[in-house]
């Protein structure tokens, strides 16, 4: 072929490639938009399949069961170790709490004992034990006088921490007994001084020694919230520090501050301070005033995270807060959580710049930040927050409860604020390995929010709920857990001991433990319909002294399904 006619061929080709590219241009030009939409909804549905964050859980329940006698049981706390096995701590005065290979198997006359147990990873009994002395002042004639007859309340042992290792069970706690076992007293004891503790236990519930927090200037001394050991010979101390005024009258309440402090063990377990440090925030007057909630604490190889709530003596609002030191005790950042109330032209200016009342009961420290929740009282929103369901200013303003996450540089990342047309509350949460959020509370709510529920009726003035959330915080599921009211047998129909129709029994004390493939409950409640499946103690025994029943430990194990994608 000649030359000229190649350069005509490909002249041609080049002409009905160019047509071919203009009349393709001038079709998306036409139809971009058509398919630009097809195009994002391809990619929201390609990303709803790897991101599995929306699908909805399916757990189911392994077994549950009532641990308590006939008065009342409190949990204050649960962990679970490496092969499975769980441990509770708490309070009670029940002579008939169940007991086995027992430490201590004799509750004391008088206040609340603390009782220590562990249950297999199907729920059955292992061992427990009760710790506890005896409270013979507190029922002197002189005891009696100063406080108008009644000392109610003012004595009584209790376990709030639990921190498990390969080789030992470290219970924390808190007596103001005479003769709390073990304890050396070593430093002036006195009546109103609450002695903390840490005793240890084998696994297997042998007691092996108990380690009493140590007094300071002679005239305060340490209330234990949380610990963690940090290594052989030292632990960090997280809770509070009380001091008694210097003109040495014992009846007044003292200071109180937060507290942090690194504590040394020595020979014959004498427990030293290496270093303290007082928490003090613009919303607790100096860190002078002693009402708060709790104290949390989580402890790395390279940092102390605190959450706490405080509140001052001037406006009587509590704020949550975040605290984040070194391992040496210097503060790195604080980050306040609070709820601004809405702007609302019916009341005056000064109620609209009031901070909502917030406090914070729960904490979790994972990869993804740290992440802490409880309740407010607040028609507004906190920073970053989804699902408000309040709006405008009321007199009488529901409970919320709330999650909030942060970095671990202190900044918040999301919030949300959670429930139905009552009040709810936060009380634990934990983080399992695939970055799911597990949160336990209560609710009085009717409609709060359910996703593929085992239990969708609320029965009670206030009723536990479970809820898994998503990394980005939405409900993977989510159920009421408690019972109905106390159900009178038959057989004793007319009984007094039974409770009365219009008074509602409740679930509360939440805490919750999970990994990949399950998680746990535990709480208390004075009901005796509590959904039970292969249950070490399947009933809750009424009162002997004839006032309906008192709150029962329970504990409740669910698994997830075989088909449930987590993400």
């Amino acid at each position: 072929m000649l030359s000229h006619e190649k350069n005509e061929l490909a002249y041609q080709i080049y002409l009905s490639r160019y047509d071919r590219r203009r009349v393709l241009m001038k079709i998306l030009c036409k139809y971009q938009w058509i398919l630009l939409s097809i195009f994002f909804i391809f990619s929201s549905t390609s990303c709803s399949i790897v991101i599995k964050d929306h699908n909805p859980l399916s757990p189911s329940l392994d077994f549950s069961t009532y641990l308590g006698g006939d008065y009342s049981d409190l949990v204050h706390a649960m962990e679970r170790d490496s092969e499975g096995n769980i441990y509770i701590g708490g309070e009670t005065n029940s002579f008939n709490f169940p007991m086995k290979h027992a430490y201590q198997d004799t509750v004391n006359d008088h206040g609340m004992d603390a009782f220590l147990a562990k249950l297999s990873p199907d729920g059955q009994l292992l061992w427990s034990t009760y710790m506890g002395g005896n409270h013979e002042f507190w029922h002197s004639h002189e005891m009696n006088k100063m406080y108008g007859g009644s000392a109610e309340g003012l004595f009584s042992e209790g376990i709030n921490c639990i921190k498990i290792t390969d080789k030992a069970v470290y219970a924390g706690g808190y007596s103001n007994a005479e003769s709390f076992p073990e304890f050396q007293y070593s430093s002036p004891h006195d009546h109103w001084f609450l002695n903390s503790f840490i005793a240890e236990f084998t696994l297997d519930g042998d007691f092996v020694r108990i380690l009493e927090m140590p007094y300071i200037e002679d005239n305060g001394y340490l209330v234990l919230h949380d610990f963690e050991w940090v290594t052989d010979d030292t632990l960090l101390f997280g809770g509070l520090q009380r001091v008694w005024p210097e003109n040495g009258d014992l009846k007044s309440r003292g200071r109180w501050h937060y507290c942090i402090a690194s504590l040394h063990l020595g020979e014959d377990n004498c427990v030293t301070i290496n270093w303290k440090k007082i928490i003090t925030t613009p919303g607790s007057s100096g860190g002078k005033y002693g009402e708060i909630d709790n104290l949390l604490l989580y402890c790395d190889q390279d940092h102390i995270y605190t959450a706490f709530s405080s509140r001052s003596y001037q406006d009587n609002v509590s704020i949550g807060n975040v605290h984040c030191y070194t391992q040496e005790g210097t503060l790195l950042w604080s980050q306040s959580i609070e709820a601004k109330r809405k702007q609302n032209p019916s009341v005056d200016e000064e109620d609209n710049s009031l901070t909502a009342w917030t406090s914070i009961y729960a904490m979790a420290v994972g990869e993804q930040g740290i992440f802490v929740g409880g309740v407010t009282w607040s028609d507004g929103v906190l920073p970053k927050s989804k699902n408000s369901k309040k709006s405008g200013i009321e007199e009488n303003l529901n409970k919320q409860g709330f999650v909030v996450q942060l970095s671990h540089q202190g900044t918040i990342l999301q919030s949300r604020s959670f429930g139905g047309n009552s009040d709810e509350a936060v009380y634990d949460m934990a983080l399992n390995d695939d970055g799911l959020l597990f949160v336990t509370g209560s609710t009085s709510s009717a409609d709060f929010p359910l996703v593929n529920s085992i239990q969708n009726q609320v029965f009670e003035k206030e009723t536990g709920f479970i809820a898994v959330l998503s990394p980005s915080l939405k409900f993977l599921f989510s159920t009421y857990w408690g019972g109905k009211e106390y159900a009178i047998p038959e057989e004793d129909p007319e009984k007094k001991y039974y409770r009365l129709k219009e008074d509602k029994p409740m679930t509360q004390g939440l805490f919750i433990r999970a990994d990949s493939t399950s998680f746990l409950v535990s709480g208390y409640t004075d009901n005796n319909t509590f959904p039970l499946k292969h249950a070490f103690q399947s009933d809750n025994p009424p009162c002997p002294w004839g006032e309906g029943i008192l709150g029962s430990v329970f504990l409740s194990s669910m698994t997830f399904a075989e088909d449930d994608i987590l993400p």
